[in-house]
C-alpha cells in the first residue's frame, strides 16, 4: 500500500484536510450566498406583490368612486327629467284650461251678443199688424219692409246706435 492510500483512511496529510475544508467552505459559502440572494429576491418580489395589490385597491377604489358619482349624476338627471316632464304636464294642464275658459267666455260672448242683438232687434222691428194675415201683393210688401228693417237695423247695430 502507497503512503497516499493509507493517508486517505487515516485521515490524510494536512494539505489535503485543508483542500477539504476549502471545498466545503466554498460550498456551503455558495449555498448560504445562494440562499440570501433567494430570500433578497423574494423580499423584492413580495414588496412589487404589495405595491401591484395596493395599486390594485386605489384602482378599485377609485372605479368605485367615479362608479358612485356616474350614478348618482344619473340619478340626479333622471330626477330633473322628471321634473322638467311634470312641468310640462303642469303648464300643458294650464294651457288646456285656460284654452278652455277662453274658449267658455268666447261662447257666452256669442250667446250674450246673441241675446243683446235679439233684444234689440225685437225692440227695433214691430211687425205691422197687418202683416199677419197678408196675402199676395200685401205679403210682399211686408217682406219688404221686413228686409229694409233688417237692413237698417244691421247699420245701426255695427254703428253702435242700438
Amino acid at each position: 500500500m502507497s503512503r497516499n492510500d493509507a493517508g486517505s483512511f487515516s485521515g490524510g496529510t494536512a494539505e489535503e484536510t485543508s483542500i477539504w475544508k476549502i471545498a466545503v467552505g466554498v460550498a456551503l459559502g455558495t449555498l448560504i450566498a445562494g440562499f440570501v440572494a433567494y430570500e433578497v429576491r423574494m423580499y423584492y418580489a413580495r414588496q412589487a406583490i404589495t405595491h401591484i395589490q395596493q395599486s390594485v385597491q386605489q384602482s378599485i377604489q377609485q372605479i368605485n368612486a367615479q362608479s358612485q358619482r356616474a350614478k348618482q349624476d344619473l340619478q340626479q338627471r333622471e330626477l330633473l327629467h322628471q321634473q322638467q316632464a311634470q312641468e310640462l304636464a303642469d303648464r300643458q294642464k294650464r294651457e288646456k284650461a285656460l284654452q278652455q275658459k277662453l274658449a267658455e267666455d268666447q261662447r257666452r260672448e256669442q250667446v250674450e251678443e246673441l241675446a243683446r242683438r235679439t233684444a234689440a232687434w225685437e225692440k227695433f222691428y214691430k211687425k205691422p199688424a197687418h202683416c199677419d194675415k197678408a196675402e199676395g201683393q200685401a205679403f210682399v210688401e211686408c217682406a219688404n219692409g221686413y228686409i229694409r228693417a233688417k237692413s237698417d237695423f244691421e247699420k245701426q247695430y255695427a254703428a253702435g246706435k242700438l
